[in-house]
């Protein structure tokens, strides 16, 4: 492994539930790297953005209010979404980026399995992590469309079907830098900026990868954790209808 990479961590924040658990599993991570720096975006109020600041990290944090307050809807929460990755790509300088987000609890040695991808491949351009639990179904957010120019479907893809992907979340992620920082952040009418993300790269021929070892707790309202090792997932399906696009559901 490169240990003279650099490496930036990437947290937005936009509700306070879960923060203990994030920051210590943000400390419990082990960085192989001479330099990590930690930015956070914080989507909130004052109280907000103060408990974010209070909290100690042993590498370098940077702390900035985008927000007065959170979104509401799943448009404004995309949109707010690719903001808070727009401002970071424009803060950071670093050869990796490792992203998460304020209801994921990563693995200690997620940063250590996805960094040597990069050294082995150098048309890696991003590596995920697994998570169940969004949308409130159990199901991996991992990704395979049908077309990667206008895709009409995409469909998640179930536990170790294949480590060649086309997209994932943000939850759990690791892009070089230089492809993350020249990437505009946007949310489509079918996806949101995570997708998007991911199906960019792909379509500039750069490797998508899942490492289906790094297993990512999800929180849920009351701390509640879902995780590979415990649920059920299911496959789930985004097909344009028509000029629509619908979420379709189904068990495996």
């Amino acid at each position: 492994m490169n240990r003279r990479r650099t490496l930036a961590i990437v947290l937005p924040v936009s509700r306070a539930d879960y923060l203990n658990q994030v920051f210590e599993s943000i400390n419990n991570l082990e960085l192989p790297f001479w330099q990590s720096k930690l930015y956070i975006s914080v989507d909130g109020d004052e109280a907000l953005y103060e408990k974010v600041k209070s909290y100690e990290t042993k590498m370098t944090k940077y702390v900035v209010r985008l927000f007065d307050e959170p979104a509401v809807t799943i448009p404004e929460r995309r949109e707010r979404i690719a903001e808070h990755h727009n401002w970071f790509s424009k803060e950071i300088e670093s050869d990796l980026v490792f992203g998460i987000e304020d209801d994921s609890i990563v693995p200690s040695n997620a940063v250590m399995k996805m960094a040597p991808y990069f050294d082995r491949d150098i048309n890696t351009g991003v590596v995920y992590g697994v998570e169940l639990g969004r949308w409130g179904v159990p199901y991996v957010g991992i990704w395979k469309a049908d077309n990667l120019e206008e895709p009409t479907k995409i469909d998640s893809v179930m536990p170790h079907e294949t480590t060649e992907v086309d997209s994932g979340g943000l939850y759990c992620f690791m892009a070089q830098g230089v492809l993350y920082k020249s990437h505009w952040f946007k949310a489509r009418e079918y996806c949101g900026p995570d997708i998007d993300f991911g199906l960019q790269l792909k379509k500039n021929l750069w490797r998508v990868i899942v490492d289906w070892s790094i297993e990512v707790e999800h929180l849920t309202e009351g701390g509640h954790s879902i995780s590979l090792s415990n649920t059920e997932p299911q496959r789930i399906s985004l097909v344009k209808i028509g000029n629509r696009w619908s979420n379709v559901r189904m068990r495996t």
